[in-house]
């Protein structure tokens, strides 16, 4: 059975992440669409169009997976 887990933010507006097993599988959020692994996009970018990695606004992208944002990221120095 998926598990809903609340985020402590939000992400443009995407504020839960759905798990199965080990894996992020979808990323929800109210009045938004739902995100899903395999789901075909196209990247729109932020106010100025940035879209980050080697990717452009206006392409299309599928969804290979999702992890959650920031966990074991940030490290002191």
């Amino acid at each position: 059975m998926p598990e809903q887990i609340k985020l402590d933010g939000s992400i443009y507006g995407y504020d839960k992440l759905i798990k199965e097993g080990n894996n992020f599988v979808a990323l929800q959020g109210e009045d938004k669409p739902e995100l899903y692994k395999g789901m075909k996009v196209v990247l729109l970018g932020d106010s100025r169009g940035y879209v980050s990695s080697s990717f452009n606004p206006g392409e299309e992208v599928t969804i290979i997976r999702f992890r959650e944002p920031f966990k074991g990221e940030i490290q002191a120095t």
